[in-house]
């Protein structure tokens, strides 16, 4: 499994650590430092639409343009993690519209089912899976935050299902708990993101320390807490790479 490391501005030399990059749409409109690491950098380069930081994803041609100036590999579609019929309607219409553009080849899409229930997120998982996409993504904002076991528990009945065509490649989109990698024995997931590292460095805790918050937006970490973000990119790439396809139980959450 590659880990793709999420920063903020100010954290940007760390985020080379990573094995691909998550690049936030909006950020590379805010921050002009920002989009030029991005743009300088020859790692593969996942972008997200910005429905979580904004609360709805960023319009197609902002998206697009974001794309084209980090030379983005694969961006995510349109969707609304809190309104599972209309998330659907809206990534259907964006992969709709890159076809009329002539664009659907230009990147891969990654595609990302919602749902209130896990029966009805399975519904649209297998909706979104007819849509023929590059990537799907399993968000952390549906299964993860009513249960920490129930993606991972899905993720294991799809696979086991045969549910998960292997023309798809598959993401974690965010990760609360470096635990959770250990669940996916066999099953094939390609990438994860989380910013998680820094979170917990900046509230001064190692990887698997106490639950904090969120790191703030735009916080500089200071000499001590660099260090201690450095040990747990490495701790959770060593996780990553070591326990992402051998894994061992959803009972280990």
């Amino acid at each position: 499994m590659q880990y793709a490391i999420i920063p903020n501005k100010h954290t940007l030399e760390l985020s080379e650590m990573s094995d691909i990059h998550f690049v936030l749409a909006h950020r590379v409109h805010e921050s002009e430092g920002y989009a030029k690491f991005f743009a300088e950098s020859k790692k593969y380069k996942l972008m997200d639409n910005g429905a979580f930081e904004l609360d709805k994803s960023m319009d197609l041609l902002n998206l697009l343009t974001a794309a084209e100036i980090i030379g983005a590999d694969e961006i995510v579609a349109a969707d609304k993690p809190a309104d599972p019929e209309d998330s659907f309607e809206m990534t259907k219409q964006f992969i709709e519209d890159l076809k009329d553009m002539e664009m659907i080849n230009k990147y891969k899409i990654h595609v990302v089912p919602h749902g209130r229930t896990p029966t009805e997120y399975v519904e649209y998982y297998k909706k979104c899976v007819k849509l023929e996409p590059d990537v799907i993504g399993f968000s952390i904002l549906d299964l993860w935050k009513w249960n920490p076991r129930i993606r991972p528990y899905t993720v294991n009945q799809l696979y086991h299902e045969r549910l998960m065509p292997a023309s798809i490649e598959y993401h974690l989109l965010g990760l609360d708990l470096p635990q959770e990698i250990f669940c996916y024995g066999g099953v094939p997931i390609r990438s994860m993101d989380t910013s998680m590292p820094f979170s917990k460095a900046y509230h001064n805790e190692h990887l698997f320390g106490a639950d904090t918050g969120r790191i703030p937006k735009d916080a500089k970490l200071d000499e001590h807490q660099t260090r201690l973000a450095y040990s747990n990119i490495r701790t959770l790439l060593d996780i990553c790479h070591d326990y992402g396809h051998k894994g061992m139980g959803v009972s280990q959450i």
